[in-house]
């Protein structure tokens, strides 16, 4: 069993694809299809199941992926342990959302550049159920999210930090409405919401579903960057994590509304799979992102 064979069946059971994987390895497709071959014989079972042109791991296949994983990187590891570089390099794929993705990554991602230009960064958005599932196949290495609270035993939770969410809007809006404005008065009012599958917006939902309301958003925006923009140029209100708008104070035409929101158990979470060694790489992001989000939080 050579490294090599154990590298391009990874590769494969990541994309699925003979031709891909050759592809991105840098052989020809018989090559990647010897090195599975040979591999399977060794090891005596079927580590894919082949249906037309179609590729899947079989139940062997699976069980042997968590173990190819753990033997590459170990490898890995004692190749960084007996070379001790100068300073922290490799690749390293982070899966996240888009809150994250546009307000708390940026600082971060300049930091990480600018003090270890040898780290190549590669930033995936998705929802939440799509992030864990490419975390579960190994095509990432870390997610970062904000939703409720993720659970597994193949799971190692990094850091977790509870978000509350607030209402916000525009300053001209908010003087038009009274002193203690109640839930209705509130959503009356035009409203900039996040699309359907948001965390928060999850929040919001149940909130008024215990008061028997309903809202019909005038706009809906998945990037709560370009909504806290549009608050600031005067339209209406939104509900949001309530750090997203603590680091976007230099908007000065923006404010929360004083409206006691229930407690959320809505986390920030960072979270690495099990079976994944911590890289360097993953360790420099991990030691700039601990320092970084209590800083801008705080």
């Amino acid at each position: 069993m050579e490294l090599n064979q154990i590298k391009t069946f990874i590769k494969v059971a990541q994309l699925l694809s003979f031709s891909n994987a050759a592809e991105e390895l840098g052989y020809s497709q018989s090559a990647v299809t010897i090195h599975i071959q040979l591999l399977e014989k060794e090891l005596g079972v079927s580590l894919f199941d082949r249906i037309g042109r179609k590729v899947h791991l079989s139940e062997s296949g699976h069980v042997f992926l968590n173990d190819a994983l753990m033997i590459v990187n170990s490898v890995e590891q004692a190749k960084l342990k007996i070379k001790e570089p100068e300073s922290p390099s490799g690749t390293l794929r982070i899966g996240t959302v888009e809150s994250l993705s546009t307000v708390i990554l940026p600082p971060i991602l300049l930091e990480l550049h600018q003090r270890y230009p040898k780290i190549k960064t590669i930033i995936s958005n998705g929802t939440t159920p799509q992030l864990e599932k490419q975390l579960k196949n190994h095509e990432i290495d870390l997610l970062l999210t904000l939703d409720y609270p993720i659970y597994g035993q193949e799971w190692i939770k990094l850091f977790e930090k509870e978000e509350e969410s607030i209402f916000i809007g525009s300053k001209s809006w908010i003087s038009q409405l009274s002193e203690e404005p109640t839930l209705s008065e509130i959503i009356s009012k035009p409203f900039i919401l996040t699309q359907g599958g948001a965390s928060y917006r999850k929040e919001l939902e149940l909130l008024l579903a215990s008061q028997n309301l309903t809202i019909i958003p005038q706009l809906e925006i998945s990037n709560p960057e370009t909504i806290l923009n549009l608050l600031d140029r005067g339209f209406g209100f939104s509900f949001l994590p309530k750090f997203l708008v603590t680091i976007s104070q230099n908007m000065e035409g923006i404010d929360w509304i004083d409206y006691e929101v229930p407690a959320s158990t809505i986390k920030v979470q960072l979270i690495k799979h099990q079976n994944k060694q911590m890289t360097v790489a993953m360790q420099t992001f991990y030691d700039l992102f601990i320092a970084s989000y209590e800083k801008e939080i705080e």
